[in-house]
């Protein structure tokens, strides 16, 4: 659907005579993408000790890696952390609303066995 969505974009782009302007704005977009793969893999690479190590002398006077080391360290935190702590809130509050449910289930089990019995037990007594 999204694809069918940017080519009918990319059809009225072109009738209008904007065609310029879609591959400004394609590459821009393509760009943002190449920059946020490189972030995830400097920051991963410069997590790891030996690779860090290694490469320091070749980032040194680098303008772009400290700026795609934030940008990765950005992306990896908010992915974790939020992800983490949502899945633990929904897991606890569904454990949570099971358990109510599994309790109130045995009660009405247990009310309804002991009226049951309760009833024999008068059956038997009023027909002796």
């Amino acid at each position: 659907i999204i694809i069918f969505i940017g080519k009918m974009f990319e059809k009225l782009i072109h009738l209008s005579g904007l065609g310029l302007l879609n591959k400004f704005f394609g590459f821009i977009v393509a760009g943002g993408k190449v920059f946020l793969i490189f972030s995830i893999i400097i920051y991963a690479s410069s997590s790891i000790k030996l690779i860090k190590e290694n490469t320091k002398k070749f980032f040194n006077d680098s303008i772009m890696y400290p700026i795609l080391l934030e940008a990765g360290s950005y992306i990896v935190k908010i992915d974790t952390q939020d992800f983490v702590k949502n899945q633990a809130h929904q897991l606890e509050d569904s454990a949570r609303e099971k358990v109510i449910e599994n309790l109130k289930n045995e009660t009405i089990k247990r009310l309804k066995d002991t009226n049951i019995s309760n009833l024999q037990q008068e059956n038997r007594n009023s027909g002796m």
